[in-house]
């Protein structure tokens, strides 16, 4: 290992080092353990000093290949969390070497992308998600919100209600965490719709709250108008979605509608009920971050490319994020073939139980 670092080192070829660059990472991973401290101390230090000679694509190759590996160097580590997103995501999410300082160090002086990329590790300390909920971005508070092995704060979850008040699609996650206390239940109570109140006033009943015939009164009243207007918008749906089964109407302009009037859940119910699939599954690949499952699905109902592209915007515009991931998105989706599309749902419906296989 000691000679191939001291080679790496000395190549001076772009193509040569990029080739034993990749060599060295290979072998580091599948031997790891096996190494000394010496040896382990000459591998941060050769990969570190390279970072700054080899393209993104290189570097993003290196991240994916040690994100995981506990004896990483922790420099490498670091060096890699820093860099620009494309690098940085693997060890942001999976590296088990960073530390809950260096994640909230990460946080307050990254961009979005990286704090997103935080969000999704497992085993998230109160401290990490308070650095990031601190920043008031909507698709990192959602994902800090749907990672059920994250812990919150009292302090953060204050946060995320008041931000909830704003955001629909917090407040429904904010919904099925089951590790708040009964002050912040009875906050949250109010903001939701009927079904998942329901499911809130159960968790408090079981804490003994003896003020929850009160909170359901005033959820009642403070959810009235907003219920009457969501179960107007989901029955229009449904009526859109009977008249594309019935061949009345074009599933492309249905989606193309409900996108740009930003309903998602509409969008989800209408492309679970064509697909066949749990609208629930549906509903979490649409807000997923990571649009490739949705993109697969909608390719399997040949959704058009102009359908799509208003798919991708609104969530774009759900996470806060700049028009270009919408257009990355979409020649992403393009350029699905057709045939992997189906073979990879048709694996995801055996894998979920919905068919045989």
């Amino acid at each position: 290992m000691q000679n191939q670092l001291t080679d790496l080192a000395r190549v001076t070829s772009g193509d040569k080092r990029r080739e034993l660059m990749r060599s060295i990472a290979d072998i580091f991973v599948a031997q790891a353990e096996d190494y000394s401290d010496r040896e382990l101390y000459l591998f941060g230090e050769v990969f570190t000093r390279l970072l700054s000679k080899v393209d993104s694509k290189d570097r993003a190759q290196l991240s994916h290949t040690i994100a995981a590996i506990k004896q990483t160097p922790h420099d490498l580590a670091i060096a890699l969390a820093h860099d620009e997103i494309s690098v940085a995501e693997p060890v942001l999410e999976f590296s088990p070497v960073l530390t809950d300082e260096d994640l909230v160090k990460i946080a307050n002086s990254s961009a979005i992308g990286h704090r997103l990329a935080i969000s999704k590790r497992s085993n998230l300390s109160a401290q990490v998600t308070d650095a990031l909920i601190i920043h008031g971005e909507q698709s990192v508070m959602c994902s800090v919100t749907s990672n059920e092995a994250a812990k919150i704060s009292d302090e953060g979850f204050d946060s995320l209600i008041r931000h909830a008040e704003n955001y629909s699609d917090l407040c429904e996650r904010l919904a099925h965490r089951t590790d708040m206390s009964v002050q912040m239940l009875r906050r949250i109570i109010p903001l939701v719709p009927a079904s998942a109140r329901d499911r809130l006033v159960a968790l408090i009943d079981a804490q003994g709250d003896d003020v929850l015939d009160d909170l359901i009164e005033e959820a009642g009243q403070l959810t009235k108008t907003a219920v009457l207007d969501n179960r107007k918008e989901r029955f229009n749906a449904r009526i859109l979605l009977d008249d594309i089964c019935a061949g009345h109407r074009q599933l492309n302009p249905v989606i193309e509608f409900l996108s740009d009037e930003d309903r998602p859940m509409d969008v989800s119910m209408i492309l679970a009920r064509i697909a066949e699939f749990p609208e629930k599954s549906v509903s979490s690949a649409l807000m997923n971050m990571n649009g490739q499952a949705i993109a697969v699905l909608c390719r399997t109902l040949e959704i058009s490319d102009k359908a799509f592209s208003a798919i991708a915007k609104m969530r774009c515009k759900r996470f806060h994020l700049p028009s270009s991931m919408a257009d990355r998105l979409s020649q992403e989706f393009a350029a699905i073939d057709m045939k992997t599309a189906h073979r990879t749902l048709r694996f995801s419906k055996v894998k979920n139980g919905l068919t045989t296989a």
